[in-house]
């Protein structure tokens, strides 16, 4: 079902909608315990509600949505399902996720533009480590944002970095988040195909690939939903699939793995299948194209970036076998094969070019980690 044909499907109240939520959540939550366990139509009915319910949300207009707030709690608890124990369908948790997350980068951004965002109300970022001027910083429900200045050479406007900026967990923990700022510039990922996008084009980190729309999830290696199939896959360098060469990376083949494969011991039957497999799944039942993502780890392959992640083009999947991982553990492998009538990946391994590569080593170290910033 596509999400405009769900977002049709719901007719009630916002406020039913996180109901709904809430309620699915709560059945997930206590199938296991006795009595606790939902009929499986019921289960069906309900999951399919919300989906239908968070795709009408991704069509309104986002103070709309903050005027009701049981909608952003519910938003906020299918957020962090997985950290309670609650293993809800991943593509409601990814929607969710992306929903709760523009809500507080849209808050976040309409603190810095109010007047009383300059009146003290807002968290002190830390004082720059040179004499740069201080950058802005916006207090969310998840700590303070340190945005970067405009003219930033590696964080602003024309930098490598811009769509990112610095955030300040409540454990005092440095990590980079979403700019607010650029919100409205952030392309949707959720289209198969290029999406806009050329084999070769290039970026220093996996959270600026969805920024640019080339790939669904900060972390996560494959993106979409056994609705729609999988819009992009992740080949990583650094990967645990790697380092136990359950994914071997042919260049114009891949064999790529299913989701939790290296976890299970079980010799006669896969663990469990979960919607990111599902996708693949999908995809290789319509023969729907998937986008390609290579990015940097250690050894000495050829195909992968010497830093950084890059878009590597249009693949097929175009079969599935399960196999046993070193635990003896069966597992589903999939056989991706590169697509006709595109650039080469002799050339697309021209990217990125060494004028990205200087500028990706002045924001990272040789050990991954983000360089003290300026601002």
């Amino acid at each position: 079902m596509s999400a405009t044909t769900a977002a049709d499907n719901w007719a009630r109240p916002l406020d039913a909608g996180a109901t709904e939520m809430g309620q699915l959540f709560t059945n997930v939550k206590n199938r296991d315990r006795p009595g606790g366990r939902p009929s499986a139509a019921e289960m069906e009915r309900r999951t399919s509600s919300v989906r239908a319910f968070l795709a009408h949300l991704e069509n309104l207009n986002l103070e709309e949505v903050l005027s009701r707030p049981t909608v952003e709690k519910a938003l906020g608890i299918f957020t962090t399902a997985a950290s309670k124990g609650v293993q809800l369908p991943e593509d409601l948790v990814t929607t969710a996720a992306q929903l709760y997350n523009r809500l507080q980068a849209h808050k976040a951004a309409a603190a810095l533009a109010s007047p009383s965002s300059e009146e003290g109300d807002e968290a002190v970022t830390p004082p720059p480590t040179t004499n740069a001027p201080v950058a802005p910083g916006i207090t969310t429900n998840n700590g303070v944002i340190k945005l970067p200045p405009l003219g930033h050479p590696s964080w602003g406007l024309n930098g490598i970095m811009h769509g990112l900026a610095l955030s300040r967990r409540r454990d005092g923990h440095w990590t980079i988040t979403l700019d607010p700022r650029f919100e409205g510039e952030k392309r949707n990922f959720r289209v198969i195909g290029h999406n806009g996008l050329e084999p070769g084009d290039w970026w220093p980190n996996q959270r600026l690939a969805l920024f640019h729309g080339a790939h669904g999830h900060p972390v996560s290696g494959i993106s979409g939903s056994s609705q729609t199939g999988a819009y992009s896959i992740v080949v990583s360098g650094r990967s645990v699939y790697h380092e136990t060469d359950m994914d071997r990376d042919h260049g114009n083949v891949i064999l790529y793995s299913a989701d939790n494969s290296v976890d299970n011991r079980n010799p006669d039957q896969v663990l469990y299948t979960t919607e990111r497999t599902r996708a693949l799944q999908k995809s290789l039942r319509q023969r729907l194209p998937v986008r390609v993502l290579r990015s940097a780890g250690p050894g000495s392959s050829i195909h992968k970036p010497q830093v950084g992640i890059r878009y590597d083009g249009l693949y097929s999947v175009v079969s599935e076998q399960t196999v046993q991982n070193q635990h003896g553990g069966r597992y589903f492998q999939f056989r991706l094969q590169r697509r006709s009538n595109q650039p080469s990946l002799e050339d697309v391994r021209e990217s990125p070019s060494r004028a990205q590569i200087r500028a990706y080593h002045r924001v990272y170290t040789s050990h991954l980690s983000l360089r003290p910033t300026d601002f």
